[in-house]
């Protein structure tokens, strides 16, 4: 293997397993292109069909935001029966109002009324009266410039004008400017820019609309005066602030503000402040954010090297950390039940082998008897609080005494366990070392999660594209008819389409599986290749795991795509349960009776078993894979079949495995949150912070920090994993005398001290 390139089968000893070089399960892989086939075929046709409401918005006709809508299709209900498919084609209702079949060219932002109307606000009731979203070609009063205060202000008196039901312009500019906060300048461009009725005239010409000035008369009946929006890509979105503020207002002025609704006003206002204040920090503290989080790749490479270099006095450490205190927690339980029987029987002085632990006190009261003096009780602090306690009773004794009997259950199989299993503990710290040597000799195979984590965020990203479409094969539904008012919902006509996104979820999960499954064959395929190589030369490659990637492309695509088919079901099934609790759940203000509650729960318990499982079995196999070439089912049957037989060091290997990575992990998150307070420190705006503004940030920068470590030691874990399996398979070949193993010196000896 020379020094740039990557290891691969020919690297192998003749001595070693040779990969199988055969196609394995390809009617899966037959499988999956179609489904995946299928799934663009599904997109082609949800590309035609659908109608972009959600994309672009749509005001409450039918029509969406800067589109063309004269070629609109309308439906109404058969009989006023709401039911997918039970509907009929409305042929033309545009002689009857201008507001339907609109070109909304230019009109590209919509803006949802309901955000202006107090009883929506305060008690979250959508009407269906007019209507209440239209497409405007700009946000009303996106450019104003608002402080807190005005913000607040200007809520207030939007609630005034909405209960005095105010519709001159005037009175509301004279309104607007009873407050301190806002100017009569400043009154009379928020009026100009808000005004309902000259926001509206700008929607439409109404000179062709019969009834016109009625509809508008409507739409402002409760809405004189809109709320200032900012946008979010095609919404107008209302400032928190002023719905918030509009919401107390109607609240103190119906008298409805209880104790527990200010309480829950007050909190709800509190945190929506702190939340502000969050963001505000994110945008102060990015520099800092994102140098710690850079470091915490370095920090990451490093707990690495550690784990290297210290797993043997790491995982020693704690096993004799673990030894002793085990056996110190079994002679003090013991040591209390001996002095609590003793004092339950008399007040006598209590010693063991002639060392006092218990002054007698044989004159004194039992009051006094469990006050036990401090001089006394010196040079004894460790029995101070058993010999102060109280006696107590036949009852509490013998609860102690279950106490007791379980810890020295628990502590002495703890003990039994390091005992008998501390050769495995010695090759656990020896199958770590191996493991480092494979990844160091490798040094670019810790890069390659990176690789894996940008696919998958890709497919994920196009399959929310893709369901986001699917989810817009809707038809334009006339609730109220006989009206020109009468609103439009979007609702599915097909059964197949209202579910297509549950198969195009599907693929999603296939195909993020398959990926992840590629990512485990190559990193095993590179690492039981260097295992079995003669030479095991270190390699400055920048794919190492490039040849094993491409036998597996070649030969196994129809075994990874039958483990990800497995893992894909599974999580389907976890989307319908979810569906079906949610459609199944009770209205608003009950609550799900228990049998139902408790049969989601095990159903959800049942299908994350079944995932794990899955992805233990999914795992094996695809070692397997990379080290003999066979199919799934043979490959994962030879894999476990091989740790069957190794149980006891497969257990103490997985054990002390999860715990140093966990450890490492723990560690690496610690560093780079020292390292960003150590940044932030520095920046005086950092003082200034709230403690949930810090807290925030830390818990962030925390969680990031570990899920990039945890990317980073995956690849150690891999690497564990098929090291132990190649050691395994390398025991059952060799004898380490005319059949040498392949192992490192040091586990050579301990394979020969333990045949």
């Amino acid at each position: 293997m020379g020094c740039c390139s990557a290891p691969g089968d020919e690297d192998r000893s003749p001595r070693a397993p040779q990969r199988f070089k055969n196609c394995t399960d390809p009617i899966f892989f037959i499988l999956f292109l179609a489904s995946l086939f299928g799934g663009v075929w599904v997109m082609k046709q949800a590309i035609a069909r659908h109608i972009p409401f959600m994309a672009k918005g749509v005001d409450s006709f039918g029509n969406v935001c800067n589109t063309n809508n004269s070629n609109a299709k309308y439906f109404q209900y058969i009989d006023g029966v709401e039911k997918l498919g039970n509907l009929e084609e409305i042929a033309s209702i545009t002689s009857n109002s201008g507001f339907y079949n609109r070109d909304t060219t230019g009109l590209s932002k919509a803006y949802d009324m309901r955000s202006s109307d107090i009883e929506y606000i305060s008690q979250n009731l959508i009407a269906l009266s007019p209507a209440l979203t239209l497409c405007l070609d700009t946000c009303p009063g996106q450019d104003l410039v608002l402080t807190e205060d005005q913000m607040i202000a200007l809520g207030s008196y939007t609630y005034a004008a909405m209960k005095g039901n105010v519709h001159n312009k005037g009175q509301l500019k004279s309104l607007l400017a009873q407050s301190e906060y806002i100017s009569n300048e400043q009154a009379a461009e928020y009026v100009n820019q808000l005004y309902c009725s000259d926001v509206i005239s700008n929607y439409q010409n109404f000179e062709d609309a019969e009834d016109a000035v009625e509809t508008v008369e409507e739409f402002c009946a409760r809405t004189p005066l809109l709320l200032p929006s900012a946008y979010f890509g095609n919404l107008c979105t209302p400032h928190a602030a002023i719905m918030s503020a509009v919401a107390s207002a109607y609240l103190n002025d119906q008298d409805k503000a209880e104790a527990s609704n200010s309480t829950a006003a007050d909190t709800e206002s509190y945190l929506e402040g702190e939340f502000r204040k969050v963001q505000t920090s994110f945008s102060i503290m990015r520099r800092e954010v994102i140098i710690a989080l850079i470091c915490s790749v370095f920090v990451a490479i490093v707990i690495i090297a550690v784990i290297q270099v210290g797993t043997k006095y790491i995982v020693k450490f704690l096993v004799i950390g673990f030894f002793i205190c085990s056996l110190a927690a079994i002679i003090w339980v013991w040591i209390a039940l001996h002095v609590k029987q003793t004092r339950m029987n008399h007040n006598a002085q209590i010693a063991i082998k002639g060392f006092p632990i218990c002054q007698a006190h044989p004159n004194a009261t039992a009051n006094s008897n469990n006050q036990t003096d401090a001089r006394s009780s010196s040079g004894r602090f460790a029995w101070n609080k058993i010999c102060n306690e109280p006696a107590g009773d036949a009852e509490s004794l013998k609860s102690f005494r279950l106490i007791v009997y379980a810890v020295t259950v628990i502590c002495g199989v703890m003990i039994l366990t390091i005992c008998c299993c501390w050769s495995n503990i010695a090759l656990a710290v020896e199958l770590f070392d191996e493991a480092g040597q494979a990844v160091f000799s490798m040094l670019m195979i810790l890069f390659q999660p990176i690789v894996t984590v940008l696919f998958l965020i890709v497919n994920y990203a196009i399959c929310a594209y893709c369901i986001f479409i699917c989810l817009q094969v809707k038809e334009r539904v006339l609730v109220q008819t006989g009206t020109s008012t009468g609103q439009v919902v979007f609702t599915g006509r097909n059964f197949s389409w209202e579910y297509a996104w549950l198969f195009i979820l599907f693929n999603g999960f296939w195909m993020a599986v398959f990926m992840d499954g590629l990512h485990q064959v190559s990193l095993a395929g590179a690492v039981a290749n260097w295992f079995f190589s003669e030479s095991r030369e270190k390699t400055l490659a920048c794919c190492p795991t490039l040849n094993a990637l491409k036998m597996c492309l070649r030969y196994n695509l129809g075994s990874v795509a039958f483990g990800a088919l497995l893992i894909a079901v599974v999580r389907l099934l976890q989307v319908i349960i979810w569906i079906v609790e949610r459609q199944t759940a009770p209205p608003p203000g009950t609550e799900m009776g228990g049998f139902r509650k408790c049969l989601f729960a095990c159903l959800k318990c049942c299908m994350a078993c079944v995932e794990k499982f899955l992805a233990f079995i999914n795992r094996n196999a695809y070692i397997g894979l990379a080290i003999f070439g066979y199919d799934f089912c043979r490959s994962a049957q030879k894999c476990l079949a091989l740790k069957v037989e190794n149980a006891g060091r497969a257990a103490t290997t997985a054990i002390i495995c999860t715990g140093v990575l966990f450890l490492g992990k723990l560690i690496s998150t610690a560093l780079t949150l020292a390292i960003f307070f150590g940044f932030a420190g520095k920046n005086p705006a950092f003082e200034n912070l709230s403690m949930f503004s810090v807290v925030s940030l830390s818990v962030v920068v925390g969680l990031v920090a570990f899920v990039i470590t945890s990317v980073f030691l995956s690849v150690y874990e891999m690497a564990l994993d098929t090291i132990f399996i190649c050691f395994c398979e390398d025991q059952q070949r060799n004898n380490g005398k005319d059949r040498p193993y392949f192992s490192s010196a040091r586990l050579q000896g301990f394979m020969r001290k333990n045949a």
